[in-house]
């Protein structure tokens, strides 16, 4: 699946860069994303890698991201591998749900992603424009089992994921820009 979308953001495009690749930033405006952290010692260098929880149902979605290209102020490229859903923890889950554990999730992983491990590559340009900064994003994703199947379908959908986020990173950093 492939999507591209653009959004115009209210700001210098150095300040919007430096903001949309800050990991902590982007888990504090996003209600599906749980966690971030660095993997190699070395952040924003190609080829240093750093995780990414998703919120998944009432399981974790991990993800591994690999940089590819890292040109401030104006490109952000790299892969992404989805690695396996882990547990909730406790406090995440209302009282009436139960965790789903162990070899559960490696089958509900392989059921949802199918058996070929899932990746992507995602590529952010940011163009200085006369009212601010455009930021054009394109993800695309290979991958199969359920999600594969119904992903042919999202390009009947009016609005796509990739618009929503946008649109929640510009309304967070035009709201507070730091």
């Amino acid at each position: 699946m492939n999507w591209t979308d653009s959004i115009e953001v209210n700001g210098i495009c150095r300040d919007v860069f430096s903001a949309y690749t800050n990991g902590r930033k982007t888990v504090a405006r996003s209600p599906d994303i749980i966690e971030f952290w660095e993997i190699s010692a070395t952040p924003g260098l190609v080829g240093s890698e750093s995780g990414w929880l998703f919120l998944h149902g009432r399981m974790c979605l991990e993800v591994i991201e690999t940089l590819v290209d890292f040109s401030p102020p104006n490109r952000l490229e790299s892969t992404i591998i989805f690695t396996r859903f882990l547990p909730l923890v406790k406090e995440m889950l209302s009282k009436h749900e139960f965790a789903i554990l162990g070899d559960e999730l490696e089958s509900i992983f392989r059921a949802t992603y199918g058996r070929q491990q899932p990746t992507g590559e995602m590529c952010a340009i940011f163009e200085e424009t006369a009212t601010g900064t455009r930021i054009t994003q394109t993800v695309d994703l290979k991958m199969g089992g359920t999600v594969g199947f119904f992903n042919r379908f999202s390009k009947f959908a009016k609005r796509s994921p990739l618009a929503a986020r946008l649109e929640i990173f510009r309304d967070h950093f035009e709201g507070d820009p730091t």
